[in-house]
């Protein structure tokens, strides 16, 4: 076995990983969740004319010389109306809110600032400024101007400025394309089928797939292999030609039923992770072979979730044009921590809140490597450089979930 490397060391080595991301141009009706790879830039003024904000009546302010100052109503306007209107001075023209403002007119008087005063005519009962409940063009925003930086991805609230101003289409990464392989004599796949002594239910893939598909990968092939080297040498084969990732879990150790490594090497990969200074989580193989990265996480379904999240996430992340750092974020630990003498990093899961603009994090639960239960509370996993921290310390953090 390799010598350990040391945890910040391992996410550099994760990083130099990454497989070289692809580009396409594609509809924007067709880019939710994928990740920009060139700037969006506006195609349109927005909005592209003088828009009024308020129902009301559209006049200019310079007319209106004191209270009940009247004005002849000489036509109106509403949102989507096509056709151009112009007032004169002493006039005005019923407009709905989003309709364009008349030419001659600067300011929008609202409804309940005017009373009809005869036949077409209005009486104005409030003061009226220059540009009241009007916005000008290009007020959100001017053609050309960059509305997203590449890296950024695509939820329903930026695919609305992207549509807003004009965009048809955008240049993202291409979606890399990602294998799950699930090893282990144990574990049964179907949670329809009863289970006998000794087996427990795969479960792993299920957070990976999520997290990569959520991220906008494609996970085009998940399966649960035994633990026998030509099986697992079979899978690794023709998911390295087919996949841009290859995840592997479980087989990592130093067991012996742990092929992963062994079979790894025989195949011609050069792993260049084999084990990480942390704790949980040791077991960590980073390679290349054929046109794949892989990575082999360990069994232990805590263990291998804080592996993916630190090191296997980040890395797929910068194929798909994001800026990565492995805890971008701080905490301060609401109570102190107390652990067993060891020269490692230690990554324990957590419950993060915010109280009067601060983030306090709650250690407080199960942290064995084969406990799971406790992803369903935890929002966050801090890093630990001292065996003993106390309360208040701040820790590095990073968000999951």
């Amino acid at each position: 076995m390799s010598k350990p490397t040391s945890f910040d060391q391992a996410f550099t080595i994760a990083l130099g990983l990454s497989v070289q991301g692809r580009l396409e141009t594609i509809p924007l009706s067709e880019a939710k969740n994928r990740t920009l790879a060139e700037e969006a830039i506006a195609q349109i003024d927005l909005p592209p004319f003088p828009r009024a904000m308020m129902d009301g009546f559209a006049l200019r302010a310079e007319n209106i010389k004191g209270p009940n100052t009247k004005l002849k109503v000489i036509g109106k306007t509403a949102a989507g109306d096509g056709h151009k209107l112009r007032i004169e001075d002493g006039q005005a023209i019923r407009i709905t809110t989003g309709a364009p403002v008349p030419e001659g007119a600067d300011s929008i008087a609202r409804l309940e600032w005017c009373r009809e005063s005869g036949d077409r005519e209005i009486r104005v009962i409030h003061p009226i400024v220059a540009g009241e409940s009007v916005q000008p063009v290009a007020n959100d925003g001017m053609r050309g101007q960059v509305l997203l930086n590449s890296g950024t991805k695509l939820n329903g609230a930026r695919l609305t400025v992207c549509k807003s101003f004009g965009i048809r289409e955008v240049t993202v990464a291409a979606p890399p394309r990602v294998a799950i392989i699930v090893t282990g004599n144990e574990l049964v796949a179907d949670v329809g089928i009863p289970l006998k002594t000794g087996q427990i239910y795969a479960s792993t893939d299920v957070y990976l797939e999520d997290a990569l598909e959520r991220d906008g990968c494609l996970v085009e092939s998940v399966q649960v292999v035994q633990d026998d080297k030509t099986a697992i040498a079979t899978a690794i084969v023709e998911a390295s030609v087919r996949f841009d990732y290859v995840l592997l879990t479980g087989g990592v150790s130093a067991g012996d039923f742990d092929f992963v490594p062994g079979v790894l090497r025989e195949l011609g990969g050069e792993l260049v992770l084999e084990r990480v200074l942390m704790r949980p989580g040791a077991p960590l193989v980073g390679t290349r072979l054929n046109q794949s990265t892989i990575f082999a996480m360990s069994g232990n379904p805590a263990a291998c979730l804080i592996q993916f999240e630190l090191f296997v996430r980040p890395t797929i992340r910068k194929t798909l044009g994001w800026e990565v750092q492995q805890f971008p974020d701080t905490g301060k630990l609401q109570t102190a921590i107390r652990l067993k003498p060891m020269k490692l990093v230690r990554i324990l899961r957590a419950k993060a809140v915010i109280r009067h603009g601060e983030v306090w994090v709650d250690t407080g639960m199960a942290q064995s490597p084969g406990v799971v239960s406790g992803f369903a509370i935890a929002n966050c996993l801090v890093r630990l450089d001292e065996n003993e921290v106390e309360p208040g310390t701040v820790v590095p953090l990073r968000w999951i979930g």
